[in-house]
């Protein structure tokens, strides 16, 4: 998604004839390397397994934790590629401090993940700590990133609809998030690419604060006792799902997502014509990963 966001950004905002498509593709391409900075290092830090369907780089034969230099040669080289290419650009600079922006967010994003999440954390599961956690960690490089840096390079300056695209992006990016966490739990392996392991690693997924908020005192004493311990597929893991289950949160679920879209499209209905397009289209990617 992060990929085409910026190119499709720039195809529909900008005025003269795409004379600059090729560093929209190439800013496109950072961005997918900020990705692979981030999950490489995310991957050994939860201690995951798989990504994508395939071992994590860090689990590659002979690579082990090389992969955390690797994923810093990501992260500098994407910064060397948009100096030589867009340093005599007026969007440059922009476009620099957007990318520091989304790293220093995402880094904090990751540090109030892993912070909640740890053994004896004093951190109470809720939902205005998982929003800001999401819009922080996922949100903001994954789709305010790329859309904003579209509208740079298009020539578009204008602080207030930078804004408002980047609420609209945001908003977005918690969508995807939710529906992440969703699948995390009630996915298939097929389905997800990986084995889901948010339970068993304690963290405040949307399913786990959601349940909270719901649940009586036996089915939170049962969370509680089971959440962050055992392995995937085990019976600490089964333990949970049952709760969530017994509270019906598919049903939780779909009745957020429904409210959820409706509110993202009247936000994108405020919007400019051709900036609401922009957002219309990367709701649509969005939505035809559940086809």
């Amino acid at each position: 998604v992060a990929i085409t966001a910026g190119v499709q950004t720039y195809e529909l905002l900008a005025d003269e004839a795409a004379p600059r498509l090729h560093l929209a593709c190439l800013v496109g391409w950072c961005v997918e390397l900020l990705q692979c900075y981030f999950l490489i290092l995310d991957d050994i830090m939860d201690g995951s397994s798989m990504r994508r369907a395939h071992p994590c780089w860090y689990k590659c034969p002979n690579v082990g934790l090389r992969a955390i230099n690797d994923a810093l040669f990501f992260d500098k080289a994407l910064r060397w590629v948009l100096r030589q290419r867009l340093r005599s650009l007026p969007c440059y600079l922009p476009l620099i401090e957007l990318f520091h922006e989304g790293d220093l967010r995402t880094v904090l994003g990751q540090e109030m993940d892993m912070v909640a999440a740890a053994p004896g954390s004093k951190c109470k599961p809720t939902m205005d700590l998982y929003w800001a956690t999401v819009t922080f960690k996922t949100a903001f490089y994954s789709f305010a990133l790329p859309i904003r840096a579209g509208m740079f390079l298009a020539g578009v300056e204008d602080r207030s609809l930078h804004e408002q695209a980047q609420e609209a992006a945001l908003a977005l990016g918690r969508i995807f998030q939710v529906r992440d966490d969703y699948i995390d739990c009630f996915g298939s392996v097929e389905e997800i690419g990986k084995v889901g392991t948010d339970i068993v690693d304690g963290k405040y997924s949307w399913l786990l604060v959601t349940a909270l908020q719901v649940a009586s005192p036996k089915q939170t004493e049962t969370i509680m006792a089971h959440i962050g311990r055992g392995a995937p597929g085990g019976t600490d893991e089964a333990a949970v799902k049952a709760v969530y289950r017994e509270l019906d949160l598919p049903g939780h679920y779909a009745t957020y997502r429904e409210r959820a879209l409706r509110d993202l499209d009247a936000q994108i209905n405020r919007l400019p014509s051709n900036l609401a397009d922009v957002l219309r289209l990367q709701k649509d990617a969005l939505l035809k990963l559940d086809l």
